[in-house]
């Protein structure tokens, strides 16, 4: 199964009302036209969504879900063959 970490263009309005009362919905950045949410997506990444291939958005994401203990993070991978191999 392939997963993809994914980001969202959102109002400000549907940020605060909807999107910011889900653990799974990340808060990355404000922007121009609102903001601009991350999440995780299993198979094909929906329409109006994007791959997150910035390396400091998916720190932002790996911390926000370290914090509330949600699992997976974007880094989990690298921690459990750091984890393995000492």
């Amino acid at each position: 199964m392939k997963i993809n970490w994914t980001s969202k263009q959102v109002s400000n309005a549907d940020w605060r009302n909807y999107y910011s009362e889900i653990s799974g919905y990340t808060f990355l950045e404000n922007t121009q036209d609102g903001v601009l949410v991350g999440f995780i997506t299993v198979g094909e990444i929906p329409a109006g969504c994007e791959r997150i291939t910035d390396i400091n958005l998916l720190r932002t994401i790996d911390a926000h879900r370290t914090q509330i203990n949600l699992k997976p993070t974007p880094f989990i991978q690298e921690q459990e063959s750091l984890l393995t191999n000492n």
